[in-house]
């Protein structure tokens, strides 16, 4: 097959000097090579190389298509070093040097330096992480995803999970919750006040009564979590509530009117998504802080359902134009928290032992309504996406619920 000069679109002498001229170029550059593949604005096409055949069109060729053909020439070797380069830094970082450490959690493979994930974890962020757990032939061994020059590990093996959580000496997560309150527009100086060690020597005797190890606030609060959870009349009472807002909120009609999505006078198609988000933000916002604070906004549970939907976007700190949604619903709930806390307590009746001991303990270190209302948002707050998971999971593996149902006859 011939290059034809007519099916290019070119005159004929300055079609022969083009073609001249990349065969010249190709022949220096692959020295006794004998073929070559042409770009496909010239039709592809593999062409016998006989410079000396052409010399003469050369000699007599324009300078400027001349000038024209070296500058491409040079785009041409640029890109061949750079992709050749781009291939072995490929080869090294998820072929050889995974094999050199086999210690470390393997990289999902992507071809991009710094912006690795990026775009793919923004646009579809859980096909991501699909196509991750294909890649690693679904061997929930713990994996690494690079975002933005940053490095996200990924872990789904429950013992992984339960191995991360107890390691408390060489994992922690203060420098997670900066961050969360950093996001969240908590005030550098009220962070610091946060994480301070306190001084026996500089607390009065009512501070040391309720911090005896002067502990910093973060450390008193998981110690608070601790005392409200362990076995006791506290707990008690949580559990009571906990049960009877369930038998609640679970039977039929309330179901039906909350989450129905299609239904007709025989059958009603409900939303096990929506059941599980009306039941768990509800309830934690009922047991935590009395039934008030639900009230002060009738859309309290749209709101929390749009911050739940789209909160990563704020996480990761992507422009106020790409969620404006979460950063409105952000602000809304901010707005309804502190709102609840300007009720006298007295109208403030149901709230649990915990928040009351977390909010005295914040107004102890001088902090403000608004930043008050953060962190006890950030107690609140909780995923229902996270429920529905398990929830289905139950659904759709009989031997999950089996095991249950035994652990419960037990």
């Amino acid at each position: 097959m011939a290059l034809d000069a007519a099916d290019s679109g070119i005159s004929t002498p300055v079609f022969q000097l083009i073609q001249a001229r990349c065969m010249q170029a190709v022949t220096r550059a692959l020295s006794e090579a004998r073929t070559v593949l042409w770009p496909t604005r010239l039709q592809l096409q593999l062409l016998r190389i006989d410079s000396q055949r052409f010399q003469p069109l050369i000699e007599r060729g324009s300078i400027t298509i001349t000038e024209a053909f070296r500058g491409s020439y040079a785009v041409f070797d640029i890109a061949a070093v750079l992709f050749l380069s781009l291939w072995i830094w490929r080869i090294w970082r998820f072929t050889i040097s995974p094999s050199l450490n086999p210690e470390q959690p393997r990289e999902l493979p992507y071809w991009i330096p710094v912006i690795g994930h990026t775009l793919s974890f923004v646009i579809r962020s859980q096909k991501l992480l699909n196509d991750a757990e294909r890649w690693f032939h679904g061997s929930r061994e713990p994996y690494a995803l690079s975002l933005a020059g940053e490095t996200l590990y990924i872990i789904t093996n429950p013992e992984d999970i339960t191995a991360v959580h107890k390691n408390s000496k060489t994992l922690v997560f203060d420098g997670y919750i900066r961050h969360l309150m950093g996001v969240m527009k908590v005030q550098p100086a009220t962070v610091d006040k946060i994480y301070h060690v306190p001084s026996k020597h500089e607390m009065s005797p009512a501070e040391l009564k309720l911090n005896p190890g002067a502990k910093h606030f973060i450390d008193l609060t998981h110690d608070r979590y601790i005392a409200q959870l362990s076995p006791g009349p506290r707990l008690d009472v949580l559990k009571s509530r906990f049960l009877q807002y369930m038998d609640r909120e679970l039977h039929i009609d309330r179901l039906c009117e909350a989450s129905i999505m299609l239904g007709t006078p025989k059958t009603a198609h409900i939303s096990l998504l929506r059941i599980c988000r009306n039941v768990i933000i509800t309830c934690n916002s009922d047991l935590l802080f009395g039934d008030r604070l639900c009230q002060l906004d009738p859309n309290f549970l749209e709101t929390y359902c749009a911050f739940d939907d789209d909160n990563w976007v704020m996480l990761y700190q992507l422009p106020r134009f790409y969620g404006k949604k979460v950063y409105e619903a952000r602000q809304k709930l901010g707005d309804t928290f502190r709102a609840y806390l300007e009720l006298p307590r007295s109208e403030r009746q149901g709230a649990a032992a915990l928040i009351t001991a977390l909010e005295d303990g914040m107004r102890g270190l001088g902090m403000d309504e608004t930043e008050i209302a953060t962190q006890l948002f950030l107690v609140h707050w909780s995923s229902p996406s996270t429920v529905f998971l398990e929830v289905l999971r139950l659904m759709y593996d009989p031997g999950t619920s089996r095991e249950i149902l035994s652990d419960k006859e037990r």
